[in-house]
């Protein structure tokens, strides 16, 4: 093979290792800016009790509360399965659409989909109704999902 085919071939691999590099970096970038960011002109507050008796009801709410001059939607909530395996729900007031297990970056989350509108300057109240089904000292993520941008919370609930 002649030689300045080889060394055409060598410097063609050189770019694109480069410009996949470059491509890599810049849609990485954009990728872990777009999952790190939260949602804009909404103030979320989780509840929780610290400590139960194994057998007693648990209360979760979530307080999302819309501050922009335009409607925004509660798409989902999604709550660690580290926290579920002590707590078990039994419902949600307003009731869930849907629900299923997901698992993001390593993550076993159950989501419950609400798809609730939530009017400018107002706030709504989402109850989940559990039952504290074993004893441990239970923690995990609540993400609470508004479009398709999400905020983390953390729970702990301790069951004797």
């Amino acid at each position: 093979m002649d030689r300045k085919v080889i060394i055409g071939i060598g410097i063609g691999c050189g770019v694109m290792c480069i410009a996949s590099v470059i491509c890599a970096v810049v849609g990485g970038g954009a990728l872990y800016k777009w999952v790190l960011q939260d949602p804009e002109n909404v103030n979320i507050q989780v509840d929780t009790p610290l400590q139960v008796n194994k057998n007693d009801e648990v209360l979760l709410v979530v307080y999302v509360e819309n501050t922009a001059a335009t409607s925004q939607m509660l798409t989902s909530i999604d709550i660690g399965s580290d926290y579920l395996a002590g707590i078990a729900i039994q419902d949600t007031e307003p009731a869930f659409i849907e629900s299923y297990n997901s698992n993001y970056f390593g993550i076993d989350m159950q989501s419950f989909g609400f798809q609730q509108e939530i009017p400018p300057g107002s706030t709504i109240t989402i109850r989940f109704n559990g039952i504290a089904v074993m004893s441990g000292d239970f923690s995990g993520d609540i993400d609470v999902y508004i479009g398709n941008l999400f905020t983390t919370k953390i729970v702990r609930t301790i069951v004797e």
